[in-house]
């Protein structure tokens, strides 16, 4: 049986890091990742920073969450 690698928000951190200061590919390469994840990743973090990171809420989650932040802004 096959088990999902998942990763901390510190080894996110660094993989992001390592990946600005490298080539991306190399980086996800090294580290087995799928392009998908990395991208997915990083957009999460420069949307809400390293609470992004920590966040697995599924996409009906995440729209949820962004439909009742724009409520609280009315």
């Amino acid at each position: 049986m096959s088990r999902e690698r998942t990763f901390t928000k510190e080894e996110k951190l660094n993989i992001l890091r390592e990946a600005s200061e490298n080539r991306v590919t190399a980086t996800i390469e090294k580290h087995g990742i799928y392009p998908e994840t990395f991208y997915s990743w990083r957009k999460k973090f420069q949307e809400m920073g390293e609470e992004g990171l920590r966040h697995r809420g599924t996409p009906a989650r995440i729209k949820r969450i962004r439909e009742l932040e724009k409520e609280n802004l009315l």
